[in-house]
């Protein structure tokens, strides 16, 4: 499986790539997965694999969401005397 351009998409697919749906009928937009004789010619894999790699690279960082930045539970107040206390 790889992420590459829609444009690119196409190409894999005559190869005989398939789009990657993680459930049955869920296409997951943006990436493919490579074609299934990938093992005995690793050599196009290998190619989709380094244009993958260059495509995301090129991707910008993505942003902290606020909401999974905050703190999800919140502090007991510290007790002294111990734990049976």
């Amino acid at each position: 499986m790889v992420r590459l351009p829609e444009a690119e998409i196409a190409g894999v697919k005559k190869q005989g790539g398939r789009d990657f749906e993680p459930m049955a009928g869920h296409k997951m937009g943006g990436y493919v997965i490579v074609p299934g004789d990938w093992r005995t010619k690793p050599a196009p894999a290998v190619a989709l694999i380094k244009k993958a790699l260059a495509h995301a690279r090129a991707m910008p960082a993505k942003r902290a969401n606020k909401a999974a930045t905050k703190k999800r539970y919140r502090r007991l107040p510290f007790r002294s005397g111990g734990f049976g206390a």
